[in-house]
């Protein structure tokens, strides 16, 4: 059914930091468009569980603030809403490392009675004076193109992807390596330690160029975790199963890998891959297609395959019962980055991975 549209402009409307009852509101408008396939009632009770998280009530990094919009009189008149989430990153210029805030942004959302009216913009435009206070960058993941988000200054960066399909021949379902063991949730934080450790060891030995300025998110375990709880809800409000598996590592420990169970789209999303060999990537993506398999998904995705993720991955196409390819994702999580206070520069988003999505 087709909204009227009710007229407004930005003299009308209050924004500010949602009380429970308009967060709960918000969940449930946008619910209609981003709930499946969850009920409105499971993804707002999804929602009120990751609104508790480590991540969300982090006072070191700022936590995951909700964000609405309604008009004059009316707080239960929602016409947008927003959230942003601090976390911790890594800033590389002229000046050499910091370690700084940056925020990620997602649930932009107007209302469908108030939409092309502008509302979206000015709300994201009061978004940033907020976060500009306390932040190195934001970013975004853009479902709807590039040029929309790139009028308010976050610019997209590479989006590219490799996929892994599964053929399903009617042979053995795949199984994984012997040199290669699932990691269960409650093994990742040691993890994302020394992901974090070897992360902070590479940026800080970068020399950028005159004017560039490198940036990236420190894969922490409280981003992360909050990633695997979000993997956990959804799978046992879906599929009615307990989630065992968000990864995968080498039996010495020295590479892993991270996934989350994308039901909606199909797919095992890949966080992000950590190893010095393509023979390593290789096991590991392997891993997670018998991991896709067992789930009855028809791919393994990774974002932005570079070096040996990339040469793990062509290993893998000689592989029976796979088949690779390497894809631009166009209208899909468009990764969009605005350094504070819309600066001008040249940024390199370095592991510009999904462990980094909202």
């Amino acid at each position: 059914m087709t909204s009227v549209t009710k007229p407004i402009t930005t003299d009308d409307v209050v924004f500010t930091k949602a009380t429970p009852a308009q967060r709960e509101l918000s969940w449930r408008i946008n619910g209609a468009s981003w709930a499946k396939p969850l009920t409105i009632d499971a993804h707002v009770q999804r929602e009120e569980t990751l609104a508790a998280s480590a991540q969300a009530t982090s006072t070191e990094t700022g936590g995951r603030t909700y964000w609405v919009m309604h008009r004059k009189g009316d707080p239960l008149d929602i016409v947008s809403a927003v959230d942003s989430v601090g976390k911790a990153a890594l800033v590389v210029d002229g000046n050499g490392l910091r370690t700084g805030r940056a925020y990620g942004v997602g649930s932009v959302y107007t209302a469908p009675q108030y939409r092309k009216q502008g509302m979206a913009g000015f709300m994201l435009q009061r978004l940033q004076e907020a976060m500009d206070a306390d932040s190195e960058f934001s970013v975004l993941y853009s479902d709807i193109g590039t040029k929309f988000y790139g009028g308010f200054g976050w610019a997209a960066h590479p989006s590219l992807q490799v996929s892994v399909y599964l053929e399903g021949s009617g042979g053995a379902a795949p199984e994984k390596p012997e040199d290669v063991r699932f990691l269960s949730r409650g093994e990742m934080k040691e993890y994302c330690e020394k992901d974090v450790a070897e992360l902070t060891e590479r940026m800080g030995e970068l020399v950028p160029e005159e004017g560039r300025t490198h940036v990236a998110f420190l894969p922490t375990f409280e981003q992360l975790d909050w990633q695997f709880l979000r993997d956990e809800l959804h799978v046992r409000a879906v599929k009615g199963r307990e989630l065992e598996n968000c990864g995968a590592a080498t039996a010495d420990g020295s590479a892993w890998v991270y996934w989350h169970h994308d039901l909606g789209k199909n797919m095992l999303m890949v966080h992000r891959v950590v190893a010095r060999s393509p023979e390593a990537v290789r096991s590991l993506l392997w891993a997670a297609v018998a991991e896709a398999a067992a789930w009855g998904l028809e791919r393994v995705v990774a974002w932005n395959p570079e070096g040996v993720v990339e040469d793990g991955a062509r290993l893998l196409a000689e592989e029976d019962g796979v088949r690779v390819r390497f894809e631009f994702r166009e209208d899909s999580r468009r990764p969009c980055l605005r350094l504070k206070g819309g600066a001008d520069g040249d940024v390199v988003w370095e592991d510009n991975y999904f462990y980094a999505w909202c």
